[in-house]
């Protein structure tokens, strides 16, 4: 059997040392990384069966855990193997790096329970202190569902509308807060079948594209624009939190059933004579070659190419991507 990690096979380890997920190199000494988790995977298959052995920081085990389906889709690190691994170990697992709190697949709220708490009013001292302490940050963590593009930022954010539903992020869900197990809601909605439309800046999730002022940004946002484009600006999303930013972290799909990722459209391209254009994210600073590259200024694109799809190289002095950006709208 095999593992993949972000949509590619990953190589087995030689004895004792894992596969780093982030630069795809192995490591022997696991005290020189004590910022990392490391996981053991063991085949069934003593005569053909090979050994994996992954590392990396939590968010990005987490991720490597859901694509596998080794554990319940969204939830963090646990026992729950299945069973074609004979065992399963990780080490000081702690939650992502994005919240303190467990991330939940959609369907374990509704596994959980209904409703934690209707309050009666609009007062929060009308709320008890039990309730008081069963309220969790608003993160909508877990939470899937369709959206529509309004506004392309560059190649890994944009403005997204999609539904609240406040029936849903009331529901219960497991916590972990300093090795304390509770359950805990994210609102207390006077109505609880109640939801809202809004519109989020998002960030799309696991990626990081090249800078919006630079030849290799700009690419990213045309192609990246020429995808929204042709799903009509309609899409699927899985949302994994919030980032220091107050941007939504999520995963866009094409379709219902969430198999074709559009985050990962562009990270096994590259282009011809601009290289690459969006490298995998865990959540760091920008790589090495991402700083190196040039810096240019961007007007809108010609008149005759309303669209903004053309080549780059035919955009001459550019002053201003916010102009530019404009003429990359579709929807």
């Amino acid at each position: 059997m095999s593992y993949t990690f972000q949509h590619k096979k990953i190589k087995s380890s030689p004895d004792g040392q894992y596969l780093n997920l982030t630069t795809h190199r192995f490591i022997k000494n696991k005290e020189s990384h004590k910022d990392y988790h490391f996981l053991d995977l063991i085949t069934i298959d003593p005569v053909n069966g090979k050994d994996f052995r992954v590392c990396g920081e939590a968010q990005i085990l987490n991720e490597f855990l859901i694509e596998n389906k080794l554990v319940p889709e969204h939830t963090p690190f646990s026992h729950l193997l299945q069973n074609n691994l004979v065992k399963g170990k990780v080490e000081d697992l702690k939650t992502s790096v994005h919240s303190s709190n467990e991330v939940l697949r959609s369907s374990e709220r509704d596994k959980i329970g209904t409703t934690l708490f209707v309050p009666k009013s609009s007062s929060i001292r009308d709320v008890s202190d039990e309730n008081f302490n069963s309220l969790s940050n608003f993160q909508l963590l877990g939470v899937t569902g369709e959206g529509r593009v309004k506004k392309i930022i560059d190649g890994d954010t944009i403005d997204l509308a999609i539904f609240i539903d406040l029936g849903y992020l009331s529901k219960g869900s497991r916590h972990i807060e300093k090795k304390v197990h509770s359950v805990k809601a994210e609102v207390f909605p006077l109505d609880p079948k109640t939801g809202f439309f809004t519109l989020y800046r998002i960030r799309l999730y696991g990626i990081d594209a090249m800078e919006k002022n630079t030849k290799a940004g700009v690419k990213a946002s045309e192609l990246m624009a020429q995808k929204y484009k042709s799903l009509k600006g309609f899409l699927y999303y899985k949302s994994y939190g919030m980032d220091k930013y107050g941007r939504l972290l999520l995963e866009l799909f094409e379709d219902k059933e969430m198999k074709n990722c559009i985050n990962y459209h562009l990270l096994d391209y590259k282009d011809p004579e601009l290289g690459v254009l969006v490298e995998r994210y865990d959540g760091g600073t920008k790589s090495t070659y991402a700083k190196g590259l040039e810096r240019i200024s961007l007007a809108k694109a010609p008149a005759e190419d309303k669209s903004g799809l053309g080549a780059v190289a035919e955009i001459s002095a550019p002053e201003d991507f916010s102009e530019y950006i404009e003429s990359l709208q579709v929807f």
